[in-house]
């Protein structure tokens, strides 16, 4: 098999599996059978889209709020810890 089926295969496999565990987390949530749960698999692989891209964005926001400051040092402002020393 060359490498370019192999690669193929390998992103087919993982689509299906993916469509598989949104199917069966469907299917969790909704108490539906798995075959039913198919039918909803867009609409759940929409819903997770929107909320990694929520968090993702949330994230980008705190980082360019935080802007850096004590990069160089170390400083950990939520948490209290400074580089080389103590928090007082």
């Amino acid at each position: 098999m060359s490498f370019g089926k192999a690669v193929l295969a390998a992103f087919i496999g993982g689509v299906l599996a993916g469509v598989f565990l949104l199917a069966y987390r469907v299917s969790q949530e909704t108490q539906k059978s798995l075959p039913e749960s198919f039918a909803d698999v867009p609409a759940e692989a929409k819903r997770v889209y929107g909320d990694v891209r929520a968090k993702a964005t949330d994230a980008v926001k705190r980082v360019r709020e935080y802007g850096g400051e004590g990069d160089e040092t170390g400083d950990w402002p939520e948490t209290g810890y400074v580089a080389g020393g103590s928090a007082d």
